[in-house]
């Protein structure tokens, strides 16, 4: 067991892999409602991921302006959970290398 752990860690700190990069989740990249710098970043990263793919925009917006959960969201989409998950995770990653680069 071991052995597949250090595997496991050594696997995650490769180059391909990210290597030393610091993870940064979407639930800790706040946008303040308050600041119009922040809310501006947001509907241009918003409208940018729309025009690569207006199917992830759809989905972003679902999620969160219309409040769905994943299952919801993908029911709505005609998508099944799994595709709905790996869509979700893709964009809150996409979404904080756009928010943090501002």
């Amino acid at each position: 067991m071991r052995f597949i752990l250090v595997d496991e860690a050594r696997r995650k700190g490769s180059a391909k892999h990210g290597g030393n990069l610091e993870r940064v989740f979407v639930e800790e990249v706040v946008v303040d409602a308050e600041d119009p710098l922040d809310l501006m970043a947001l509907d241009e990263a918003i409208d940018q991921l729309e025009g690569e793919d207006p199917r992830l925009g759809e989905f972003l917006n679902l999620r969160l302006f219309g409040g769905l959960t994943i299952t919801e969201a993908a029911e709505v989409m005609g998508v099944s959970y799994d595709k709905a998950k790996r869509d979700w995770r893709f964009i809150k990653t996409w979404l904080c290398a756009r928010l943090s680069n501002r």
